[in-house]
């Protein structure tokens, strides 16, 4: 079965959740990284567990942009404890075979209000 970004988003939201860190867990190939473009810092697959078991971070509203060629990419709003909401936009390269996850790379942005805008809509500043 080929993965998709919902596949994938929504095992490892249950695995944050703590209701499920085997579904995530597998999905990881063994020399699976994750990288965030932010901080420019990568992580290693027992580092990314220790942090999903540990996180008190929530994810949700999930959007599919792209499931294919080897490639899924969406986007998730982060809910942080005392923080403001945000956005990551992920992009992930599949095993040679589409099951499993080799890499994650995010970008996480906040949202800001546009004052000049005639519609004040929530917008995404860092992606702009």
């Amino acid at each position: 079965m080929v993965l998709t970004f919902m596949d994938a988003i929504v095992a490892w939201s249950r695995a944050i959740d703590k209701s499920n860190f085997t579904d995530f867990e597998v999905l990881l190939e063994e020399d699976f990284e994750w990288y965030s473009t932010n901080s420019q810092r990568s992580t290693s697959r027992s580092d990314t567990m220790r942090f999903v078991r540990e996180t008190e971070l929530r994810i949700g509203n999930f959007k599919t942009l792209h499931n294919g060629d080897g490639v899924i990419c969406g986007t998730h709003e982060v809910y942080e404890p005392g923080k403001d909401d945000t956005v990551v936009m992920c992009v992930a390269k599949l095993s040679e075979d589409g099951s499993r996850l080799k890499d994650w790379t995010i970008t996480r942005a906040n949202y800001y209000t546009n004052q000049d805008s005639p519609t004040a809509h929530k917008g995404l500043g860092f992606f702009l």
